[in-house]
């Protein structure tokens, strides 16, 4: 697996490597299963390896495939590959849904079936009924990592040799470009928004909670920077443009709630206005059934906003 390389990030391709390609999951809740939370597949373009990323509460396993660990059954090694091409194709849009994931979901239950007892023995459901985790927590989870090898023709994982593999988010940035009026929050102050048990099993850090100035309780979207992440200055320069335009509260746009910053000093990611829509895009929102009179309601809000924002001297600039 020397060829797939470890990002937490699993929405961001992986500049570091330019032969890995990861799969984000979150999005999809028809991805999720009861006892854990996939976060990602990886694979390379170079080889028939497969990496997958699976958080059960705060611990973190790296479950990895490969032909050469399957060798003793030819049977289990034909179905691997057969995964192996099927992620490799073209997704085929097929009732709202793709080849792309059914084949995944199948790739999933395949691969993780036999680990799912190891997963609730290394990963115990939480004795405390309250479940708080910080942002500093999450990211320095257990870590376990396992091969799949095939033993008398079943899937069975085996202790692989352990690596540094979970990195926090955070960038180097000159702090005087953040808007003075936005508050510092260490990542030990920012807490995952966790109000459920079914929410502490698979733990999302962009879903997070804080205590304002007045001591308020704050929900936010955590937005990470790591390292490669796309011009984070010109963003953050955008956003600090916003706050000083002093908008009314009615335009529809996110605003800064806060920065997180690490021990090191690092802008960690903003934290920004919650909004409430279920991982759905206007993009993915918008299908052949939307009605055309719902379609011109968000072209107008979204003409509405741009124009207020314009009218302010505000041109985001970073669309692609």
């Amino acid at each position: 697996m020397s060829r797939i390389s470890m990002s937490m990030n699993p929405h961001v391709y992986d500049s570091a490597s330019n032969d890995t390609f990861t799969c984000p999951v979150k999005s999809n809740p028809t991805m999720n299963h009861p006892e854990y939370f996939v976060m990602s597949c990886r694979s390379c373009l170079y080889d028939d390896d497969m990496l997958l990323e699976v958080r059960r509460y705060n611990s973190c396993f790296y479950i990895s495939a490969a032909p050469e660990y399957l060798e003793d059954s030819p049977a289990l090694k034909q179905e691997y590959m057969r995964f192996v091409k099927a992620e490799r194709g073209d997704p085929v849009s097929n009732g709202g849904h793709s080849d792309g994931l059914r084949n995944l979901q199948a790739y999933y239950e395949w691969a993780l079936t036999p680990c799912l007892q190891l997963f609730k023995d290394l990963a115990p459901d939480p004795e405390q009924k309250v479940f708080k985790l910080s942002l500093y927590d999450y990211y320095r989870p257990k870590t376990f990592q396992y091969s799949l090898h095939a033993i008398a023709d079943k899937l069975v994982p085996v202790v692989s040799e352990k690596e540094d593999c979970v990195y926090p988010p955070g960038v180097e940035l000159d702090i005087s470009i953040l808007h003075p009026s936005w508050p510092i929050y260490t990542d030990s102050e920012v807490f995952l928004d966790i109000t459920k048990p079914s929410q502490a099993l698979r733990p999302i850090p962009h879903m997070v909670v804080v205590r304002n100035r007045q001591g308020k309780r704050v929900r936010c979207f955590f937005k990470a920077y790591s390292w490669g992440t796309k011009r984070p200055t010109r963003e953050i320069e955008n956003h600090k443009k916003l706050t000083d335009a002093n908008l009314a509260p009615d335009v529809r746009v996110c605003r800064v709630q806060g920065v997180v910053m690490d021990a090191r000093g690092r802008v960690m990611g903003l934290l920004l206005s919650y909004v409430r829509c279920e991982y759905v895009t206007l993009c993915c929102a918008v299908d052949d059934d939307t009605r055309d009179g719902l379609k011109h309601k968000w072209a107008e809000q979204i003409k509405e906003t741009i124009g207020q924002l314009h009218g302010a001297g505000l041109v985001w600039g970073m669309l692609s």
